[in-house]
C-alpha cells in the first residue's frame, strides 16, 4: 500500500546522533479525548458527535440498511455497527471541508466513471451468466435492485470518493508536516538491538524490512508526510524537534491499549504549510491524485488529525 501513496526519493544523507541514542524514553500516554457524551434526544442514543453534528443508533441502522455493505465480509454485527458509524463521522466531516473551502464536484467526470463503472458490470454479468446476460439482470439476480438503483448508489459512492480524496490532500497540503522512517518493534531488547546496529552505521530501511512491525516495513519504514495530530503527541514534539537526517532514541509508547512498544523515529524532511486557496492548487492536487493516489497511510494519518481538530465523540460502547 505504500508504495502507492509515498514515491521513493532520495534518503537525506544521516548526520551525526547524540550520544544517547540507544536509551531508552519512556512517553506518557496519549491523553483521553475531553469531549463530553452529549444528551439523548428523540432520535435515539446518541453514539457520535462531529462538531454540532449528533449521530445516533438510529442514524446507524438506516445507513446499515441503505448501503448492506459496511464492514468486511464475516464481520459481526457490532463491528458492522462501527464501520458504519465510522463512515457516517468520516462523511459529515468532509462535507463540512467541502462547504467551508467551496469544492465543486465535476459532474462530467463523474458521468464518465459511472458510465465506466456500467460497462464493467456489463462484463461482470457475461463472465458470471454467460451471452444474453444483462447489467439489468445482473444487478436484480446479485444485489436484488434495479439497474437505476445501483447506478443511483454507485453514483454517490463515485461522488463520495471525490470529494474524501480532494479533501484528505487539500488538508494535508495545508499542514505542517514531517516525512519520516520508523522502525516499531514489540520488545525492548530487539530495539536496543536495533539503536546499536544503527549506531554502528546500520542502513535503517534494511532495518526497517528486517525488524519493523509498522504498516511500513516493506517500504523501509518511510511514512508519507502526516502532520503533527497525526501523531501521538508526545512522539510528534520529539519528531518535530528533529533536523533533517536525525533520528531520535528509543521511544517506549503506549499503543492506545495500554501495551508498550518501542519506536525509532527519523525524519527525512520537513514540509511547511501552505495558505493556498483550493482554487489556486486544485489543479495541482487533481495532477497528483492521478500519479499518486490517496492511500491506505495517508487516509489513516488525516483520520487521526481530524478525531484531535474536529470536535469529535464516539460511543466506544455500541
Amino acid at each position: 500500500m505504500l508504495a502507492a501513496c509515498t514515491p521513493q526519493r532520495p534518503l537525506p544523507p544521516p548526520t551525526p546522533v547524540v550520544a544517547g541514542a540507544s536509551s531508552v524514553e519512556v512517553l506518557p500516554a496519549p491523553p483521553a479525548p475531553a469531549s463530553a457524551t452529549p444528551v439523548a434526544t428523540a432520535g435515539g442514543r446518541p453514539v457520535a458527535r462531529v462538531g454540532d453534528r449528533v449521530f445516533t443508533g438510529d442514524d446507524v441502522v438506516r445507513h446499515l440498511f441503505r448501503t448492506q455493505s459496511a464492514g468486511a465480509p464475516g464481520a459481526t454485527l457490532r463491528q458492522q455497527a462501527f464501520a458504519a458509524l465510522n463512515q457516517l463521522v468520516v462523511r459529515e466531516v468532509v462535507e463540512q471541508e467541502v462547504r467551508k473551502h467551496g469544492l465543486k464536484v465535476p459532474e462530467d467526470v463523474v458521468d464518465a466513471q459511472l458510465a465506466k463503472a456500467v460497462e464493467d458490470l456489463a462484463l461482470r454479468a457475461l463472465k458470471a451468466y454467460g451471452k444474453g446476460a444483462t447489467p439489468e439482470s445482473f444487478v436484480r439476480l446479485e444485489y436484488r435492485q434495479s439497474l437505476d438503483d445501483w447506478k443511483a448508489a454507485r453514483r454517490d459512492d463515485l461522488v463520495e470518493r471525490w470529494k474524501l480524496s480532494r479533501v484528505v490532500r487539500y488538508d494535508g497540503l495545508r499542514a505542517d508536516r514531517v516525512e519520516l522512517q520508523i522502525i516499531l518493534v514489540d520488545d525492548e531488547a530487539t530495539a536496543k538491538e536495533v539503536a546499536a546496529k544503527l549506531d554502528a552505521g546500520a542502513d535503517m530501511a534494511a532495518l526497517a524490512m528486517k525488524y519493523s512491525t509498522h504498516e511500513t516495513a516493506r517500504a523501509g519504514g518511510r511514512m508519507p508526510p502526516v502532520a503533527r495530530e497525526s501523531l501521538a503527541p508526545a512522539v510528534a514534539d520529539r519528531a518535530f524537534a528533529l533536523a533533517p537526517g536525525e533520528r531520535t532514541g528509543i521511544l517506549s509508547v503506549d499503543d492506545g491499549s495500554g501495551r508498550r512498544r518501542f519506536e525509532i523515529v527519523r525524519l527525512l524532511r520537513r514540509i511547511p504549510p501552505r495558505t493556498a486557496s483550493w482554487v489556486e492548487v486544485s489543479g495541482e492536487i487533481e495532477a497528483g491524485l492521478v500519479t499518486e493516489p490517496v492511500g491506505t497511510l495517508e487516509f489513516l494519518a488525516w483520520n487521526l488529525r481530524i478525531e484531535r481538530l474536529y470536535n469529535l465523540w464516539i460511543d466506544g460502547t455500541l
